[in-house]
């Protein structure tokens, strides 16, 4: 079985690859009840909405939340699962987004 970097074929992957691992490794925590680490990461998730430069903002957007919001759904995990570990920024951040693709969903 190919490794996921082989895909790739020497490119560099990409920052949203990289997000999407921490994406995985949030929700593995989440799913294990171990919410020791996720203070760190909302730490890290919200100085990059702070941060000032779009890429970085952009980045935490859609490639963090925009991650857990769609392959959390895939177990049934929704905004408010993550209001007690995400920082207030982050977290109405998530809302929004949820409410965004709702709304798209909805027409």
């Amino acid at each position: 079985m190919a490794g996921a970097l082989d895909f790739w074929d020497g490119d560099i992957p990409g920052f949203y690859n990289d997000i999407s691992v921490i994406v995985h490794y949030v929700l593995s925590k989440y799913r294990d009840n171990d919410f020791q680490d996720l203070e760190n990461v909302a730490l890290v998730v919200d100085l990059g909405l702070n941060s000032g430069n779009p890429e970085t903002s952009e980045l935490v957007l859609i490639g963090f939340l925009e991650g857990i919001l769609f392959v959390g759904s895939h177990e049934n995990l929704s905004p408010i699962n993550h209001k007690h570990w995400l920082r207030e920024r982050s977290y109405c951040a998530l809302v929004n987004l949820s409410e965004a693709f709702e709304s798209l969903n909805n027409k």
